[in-house]
């Protein structure tokens, strides 16, 4: 199955989640593409220092703080952290499995900025 960030339906989302029937996911070369070009578009913004909500800015009440580019790393690893706790039952291999497919759709669409290799990594998880 091609991942395209389009086109995903409430059966596929299931076959991937209880692995039915086995299919390898893979993403689409024009999915893969639109990803270069906005992560590019990011990359170029950030080396003309251009400001950007929660890439080199602080978030909520800081978010006139701008962040230094040396520091950008750590702020996304301090986003990260900040939303690593969880309420409840940890989800089932199902949900989660579930899970990871639809979010490497939607980053499949090349609107984020993240990196390709991102969603391959989320992709090689699946299969």
């Amino acid at each position: 199955m091609e991942l395209t960030g389009h086109d995903i339906d409430m059966e596929q989302a299931w076959q991937i989640a209880y692995c039915l029937p086995v299919m390898k996911v893979e993403l689409a070369a024009e999915a893969a593409e639109k990803m270069k070009i906005s992560r590019q578009y990011i990359a170029d913004r950030m080396e003309r220092g251009d400001v950007m909500y929660g890439v080199n800015t602080g978030f909520g009440a800081f978010s006139d703080v701008k962040i230094s580019q040396a520091d950008t790393i750590q702020l996304q690893k301090n986003l990260i952290r900040s939303h690593c706790t969880g309420v409840g039952q940890p989800f089932s291999k199902a949900e989660s499995r579930a899970i990871m497919f639809l979010r490497a759709n939607a980053l499949a669409r090349g609107h984020s900025g993240i990196r390709v290799d991102v969603v391959e990594k989320i992709l090689e998880f699946l299969n």
